[in-house]
C-alpha cells in the first residue's frame, strides 16, 4: 500500500484546527486540556483538549531541538488563536491575580 502519512497528518491537523476555531468562537478561548475532555461522551469537541495537550508536548520537543511534526507555521497558527503553551503557568497566574484582587479589596 502506498499511503501518504504526511497528507493524512495534514488532513487531521486541519480538521482539528477547524474544530479549535469553532470552539474559540463559541467559548472565547482555547485553554483546554485533556481534563476537559468528556471521558468518552460524544460531543463535537471530544478529544480537543487531548489534542491541544499533544501540541503543547510537541512544542516543548521543538523548543528542546527534538523531532516534531509541529512546524513554525503551525506554531504561528496556534498562537494567532491564543494558545497557552503552559496551562500550569496560566492557571497559577490567574489564581494569583484573584488573590491579589481579594487582598487589595480587604486593605
Amino acid at each position: 500500500i502506498n499511503f501518504d502519512w504526511d497528507t493524512n497528518h495534514s488532513y487531521m491537523w486541519n480538521r482539528r484546527m477547524e474544530k479549535l476555531r469553532q470552539y474559540k468562537r463559541e467559548h472565547g478561548h482555547i485553554n483546554l486540556t485533556k481534563a476537559d475532555d468528556t471521558n468518552g461522551a460524544e460531543t463535537e469537541f471530544e478529544g480537543l483538549g487531548s489534542w491541544l495537550d499533544t501540541q503543547r508536548t510537541e512544542y516543548r520537543f521543538k523548543m528542546n531541538g527534538l523531532h516534531t511534526h509541529l512546524t513554525d507555521e503551525r506554531v504561528e497558527e496556534l498562537e494567532r488563536l491564543g494558545i497557552v503553551w503552559s496551562i500550569w503557568d496560566f492557571k497559577w497566574n490567574a489564581k494569583y491575580e484573584e488573590v491579589k484582587k481579594f487582598y487589595l479589596r480587604r486593605n
